[in-house]
């Protein structure tokens, strides 16, 4: 009786810690499509990244975390709103873009972002 229910203590732990591994849980799709349609309607592909070759936005993978801690990808700032420990989300609060190169228009998506505050792309033409 001691040795199952101490298993099952070691399970519950172990899909608590394995819940939050990574950080936090991804961007909700909405937002992952506003970050797409902004890197599209900006020319992306020809974007300038100001700090080297990690973190660049990269949309062939649909699970990779823009908001990761092992590969953030440059410009965004990331909330992470919890109600409970096992139930928090993360959200694009800020997009900085700042002489990246970006042409082109921004979209209206970018409106659905839940927790947004701050859009800088100066030197945007």
């Amino acid at each position: 009786m001691i040795v199952r229910m101490l298993h099952t203590f070691i399970i519950g732990i172990s899909l608590i810690l394995s819940s939050y591994s990574g950080y936090h849980r991804n961007i909700p799709s909405h937002e992952r499509q506003a970050l797409h349609d902004l890197y599209t309607s900006t020319n992306g592909d020809d974007w300038i990244y100001l700090d080297g070759d990690l973190g660049h936005w990269n949309f062939t993978d649909p699970d990779v975390n823009p908001c990761s801690s092992s590969d953030p990808w440059q410009g965004l700032n990331c909330t992470v709103i919890s109600s409970e420990p096992s139930d928090y989300y993360c959200y694009i609060s800020e997009i900085t873009l700042s002489d990246f190169n970006l042409r082109g228009t921004i979209p209206e998506s970018i409106g659905s972002l839940h927790v947004f505050t701050s859009l800088d792309v100066r030197c945007f033409l």
